[in-house]
């Protein structure tokens, strides 16, 4: 009997362990893992449209630097720091700062138009960023950008977060067109008929209310005669 009796008991023993095992990892079962329940999507980061300005790069000036790509945004390397550009704050010196001069014939006792202050675009990275992640320019500046000779210009607005006149300038300082109120973060080519060495960026509107057009003449000063159109001499 005893013999009969043992695979009975084994088998109840087996029985309840397999029932209370079964309860315990039930219970123990972590909740984020349960069968059939399904978890709320991770919220994704909103995206910002392409060129939008991060806070965080607009807060470290006075970062040591010696080139513009060393600096975060649309900050600036002056004088071995990361600064806010002077377009944008407006600081100035009369005797340094670039002056850009409109004038309505190349003779040098011809009428003055307008000027500006400017910031140079001289070396390529300077011109690849321009004014890219700015949101605001002072009313009386603009960027110049120089290149070495008389070519056919495109720009486009990439990263540009302001709407932007173009003024398009032969080496010899006469303007040969503007493209008007460039709109902000589009990749359209912008361009006008012939060559070009010079084009001035400014504020959309300013060079219609300035009288810059097609045939008025610029010259610079405060820079060095490199990268400026030749000086006219008196007759």
């Amino acid at each position: 009997m005893n013999h009969t009796r043992r695979p009975l008991v084994s088998g109840l023993g087996l029985l309840l362990s397999l029932l209370v095992c079964s309860f315990g990892c039930e219970r123990n079962r972590p909740a984020t893992e349960a069968v059939g329940v399904e978890r709320p999507p991770v919220a994704q980061p909103a995206l910002e449209p392409a060129g939008a300005e991060q806070p965080s790069k607009a807060e470290e000036p006075s970062k040591s630097c010696t080139q513009d790509a060393q600096c975060s945004g649309y900050l600036r390397c002056i004088q071995g720091s990361c600064t806010v550009p002077p377009a944008v704050s407006g600081e100035h010196d009369a005797q340094s700062t670039p002056v850009v001069l409109f004038r309505a014939a190349r003779a040098p006792d011809s009428k003055q138009i307008t000027r500006f202050y400017a910031e140079m675009a001289i070396s390529a990275q300077e011109q690849q960023r321009g004014l890219m992640f700015r949101r605001s320019m002072q009313p009386d500046w603009g960027m110049l950008f120089v290149y070495p000779s008389d070519d056919h210009l495109t720009f486009w607005m990439k990263n540009t977060l302001i709407s932007l006149d173009m003024v398009f300038i032969h080496s010899s300082g006469e303007v040969i067109g503007v493209v008007e109120a460039a709109e902000p973060l589009t990749l359209d080519r912008r361009e006008v008929d012939g060559e070009s060495r010079f084009v001035f960026e400014l504020n959309a509107g300013t060079a219609a209310r300035e009288g810059i057009v097609k045939g008025v003449w610029m010259s610079i000063k405060n820079v060095d005669p490199a990268h400026a159109p030749p000086p006219v001499e008196a007759p």
